[in-house]
């Protein structure tokens, strides 16, 4: 809400009063909009996500966070140790809003995602077809991407897919970090 407004306060009262399913709402300017990714009728100014086809969003060339495009792709074959996975969560990074803005002029949006293994290569054994996996990818602004298998982790349970989408890049920070360091067990850090 916008603090500024005395005429704000019924509209907070009324969010809190009546809750609906959305847990991300902004007033501005006295219109109410909420964070989420919609499929729209035409003629909107929503991005339109393709029913049958693979995309990816990719950001405009100009770095303006309003104009992002939907690219189509065609789906690759699976070597070795790749799995596809179906995206059904992303993790938002600086990096992908330093790439939408245009501060970054390289790579494809998205590093971290949740989703369901929908086809694994013929070297893969530690997932399966219809497995929920979390895990590290580039391009997980997508409806699928394909990532190695060493890059996925089963789901976590008890915690929802939105949030087990930001795990990988903390845990695989934190990781490396540890392995890295040079402590051994039983030392302190800060």
């Amino acid at each position: 809400l916008e603090t500024s407004d005395s005429s704000s306060l019924p509209v907070l009262i009324n969010e809190l009063l009546y809750p609906e399913d959305e847990n991300h709402i902004a007033y501005r300017y006295g219109k109410r909009h909420t964070a989420r990714l919609v499929r729209t009728a035409n003629n909107t100014d929503h991005l339109i996500l393709p029913q049958k086809e693979p995309w990816r969003i990719q950001p405009n060339e100009e770095g303006s966070i309003d104009d992002l495009a939907i690219e189509l792709f065609s789906r690759s074959p699976l070597d070795g140790r790749q799995v596809r996975v179906a995206i059904e969560t992303v993790g938002l990074n600086f990096w992908d809003l330093f790439r939408t803005i245009g501060v970054v002029q390289e790579g494809l949006l998205g590093g971290e995602m949740c989703g369901k293994v929908v086809e694994i290569g013929s070297g893969v054994s530690e997932v399966s077809v219809g497995d929920d996996v979390v895990g590290l990818a580039f391009g997980t602004f997508a409806s699928e991407v394909i990532t190695h298998e060493a890059m996925l982790a089963p789901a976590p349970r008890g915690i929802s897919k939105t949030a087990a989408a930001t795990i990988p890049t903390t845990f695989a920070s934190a990781e490396l970090s540890y392995q890295l360091s040079g402590i051994s067990p039983g030392e302190k850090v800060l």
